[in-house]
């Protein structure tokens, strides 16, 4: 055994490599895999509570992922409630271009609602897991005026408008739940999906967005971010859709699987790695390069943010969002 201490907590972990981890797939229940890749860390923190971590691929479904079994879901909780923003500070430090990023993905989830919610359903009760900072939530607003907005968004540094409320997956009867980039953030996605059913109203729908992590973005990042972190699965639309149809598909109908986004760019080993450390060197020195960012603004002006759309669905795999939208139908 082994003593670990994040932030004045004691965690004791047994140490185990991958050859003594017993994998088994977290879709198709697999346990003969091939390695992808070593997992990119992104800070310290999450790399002392999971250590080694190495992205494998079933070799029954071809979903990539760590293993699951070393994860220890109390651990992780505890990562995203009290690491995540407050001190691996992933996401909080939105530009003008995130906040038009996330809005215009807040749209496009917006539309396929509308597209595939029931006629009869006007003002919808929608339910997002882990909202973060609420962008998809208010663009459901802007569209139903009279909805009715949930998440049980576990950071609570964040705090909502009024109108949202904080509520368990499992409790209401929604017309609407959002995993937003969430899956590939669980230890136990089918066990999630079974709770988020449970307060899905039948004939609701279900909309869900992760990246599209296939093999050679896994290998070489292209156009993505440089690190795995914090993600523990990795899903291609090959493989989401197996997810969902070996799974679930007592209880849900797939009505479309699609990418959206930008076209995934794939770039050399040599490139990617000379990214890596050009943002490692940032990270460093964040006031310097934020000075030499504000004297170019001063001295060339500051290019306005163009307008993005997200509606740009594809049969294609070959896009940065995966999303798939299922109909309970039991």
């Amino acid at each position: 055994m082994r003593s670990l201490v994040i932030n004045g907590r004691i965690f004791c972990d047994i140490i185990s490599i991958m050859g003594a981890c017993r994998m088994q797939c977290v879709s198709c229940g697999g346990k003969e895999f091939s390695k992808i890749t070593d997992y990119i860390y992104k800070e310290r923190l999450f790399k002392q509570m999971f250590p080694g971590l190495r992205i494998m691929k079933c070799r029954n479904c071809g979903l990539c992922q760590v293993c699951h079994q070393e994860i220890e879901k109390s651990k992780l909780d505890y990562y995203y409630e009290n690491i995540y923003r407050d001190k691996a500070k992933i996401g909080i430090k939105l530009s003008s271009g995130d906040v038009s990023r996330f809005r215009a993905r807040g749209k496009a989830l917006v539309g396929l609602a509308k597209k595939y919610l029931p006629e009869s359903v006007k003002t919808p009760a929608v339910f997002e897991l882990g909202a973060g900072y609420g962008f998809n939530l208010a663009e459901f607003k802007k569209a139903y005026r009279d909805c009715s907005l949930f998440t049980d968004e576990i950071d609570k540094t964040i705090e909502y408008p009024p109108e949202v409320n904080i509520a368990s997956p499992d409790k209401g009867q929604y017309d609407v739940v959002l995993l937003s980039h969430v899956l590939e953030h669980l230890k136990d996605p089918k066990e999630y999906i079974y709770t988020v059913l449970k307060g899905l109203k039948k004939d609701g729908i279900m909309i869900v967005e992760t990246p599209n992590d296939i093999t050679e973005v896994l290998i070489h990042r292209g156009n993505q971010p440089y690190y795995h972190e914090p993600h523990i699965t990795f899903f291609d639309k090959d493989s989401i859709s197996y997810f969902f149809k070996i799974n679930f598909s007592d209880s849900l109908m797939m009505l479309r699987v699609s990418t959206a986004g930008d076209v995934l760019r794939i770039t050399s080993g040599t490139l990617a790695a000379a990214k890596r450390r050009l943002r490692d060197l940032i990270s460093c020195f964040p006031a310097v390069f934020k000075t030499l960012i504000n004297i170019k603004s001063l001295l060339f002006g500051s290019r306005a943010v163009e307008k993005i759309d997200y509606t740009n669905d594809s049969d294609e795999g070959n896009r940065e969002f995966l999303r798939v939208v299922l109909r309970k139908i039991s």
